[in-house]
C-alpha cells in the first residue's frame, strides 16, 4: 500500500501539491511513497517517492517489477496498484502476485467480470489481450 507523507503547504509545486483537496479550499501538499518490501528478509527491496499530485501506484507497482532482480517472488498490493498491465508485465517477469481490487460495485476493474452470486469470492479468470478490435478476433474465431 503507498503512504501519504504530508509536508508543509506552504511549498506549493505542481508535483506535490492538490490545490482543493478533500472538498476544502485549502491546498494539501505531500509526498506518495510507494515500497517493495521482502517479508522474508525484512529489508526494502526497493522505494519509489512520488508527488501527491501526480502520484501513479500503477506506474511504481510496474517500476518496481521491472527494476526487481530478486529470487522468484509474490508481488503482494492494495487496491489502486491494479492493472491488467501490471498483472502481465509481473506473469511475463516470472513472478506471482496477490492484488487487492476495488469491489464489483465499483468503477474498479472487476466491474466487467460479473455478475458474481456473491459478495465475497475468488475466481479464476481468463483475458485474451490484444491490440486489434473486438470485430476482428470475432470474425478470426468465427472463420477456425
Amino acid at each position: 500500500d503507498g503512504s501519504t507523507l504530508p509536508i508543509t503547504s506552504e511549498i506549493k509545486d505542481k508535483k506535490t501539491t492538490i490545490q482543493k483537496a478533500n472538498n476544502s479550499d485549502k491546498p494539501f501538499s505531500a509526498f506518495h511513497l510507494n515500497t517493495s518490501y521482502d517479508v522474508l528478509e525484512y529489508t526494502y527491496d526497493d522505494v519509489i517517492l512520488q508527488g501527491q499530485a501526480v502520484q501513479n501506484e500503477r506506474d511504481a507497482l510496474n517500476k518496481m517489477v521491472e527494476r526487481y532482480k530478486g529470487d522468484e517472488a509474490i508481488f503482494i498490493a492494495d487496491r489502486g496498484y491494479e492493472s491488467i498491465n501490471s498483472f502481465e508485465k509481473i506473469k511475463l517477469s516470472g513472478n506471482k502476485y496477490l492484488v487487492r481490487v476495488k469491489d464489483i460495485h465499483s468503477t474498479g476493474m472487476l466491474r466487467g467480470f460479473g455478475p458474481f452470486p456473491y459478495e465475497e469470492f475468488d475466481v479464476w479468470t481468463k483475458r485474451t489481450l490484444t491490440t486489434k478490435s473486438r470485430q476482428m478476433i470475432l470474425n478470426l474465431i468465427l472463420s477456425l
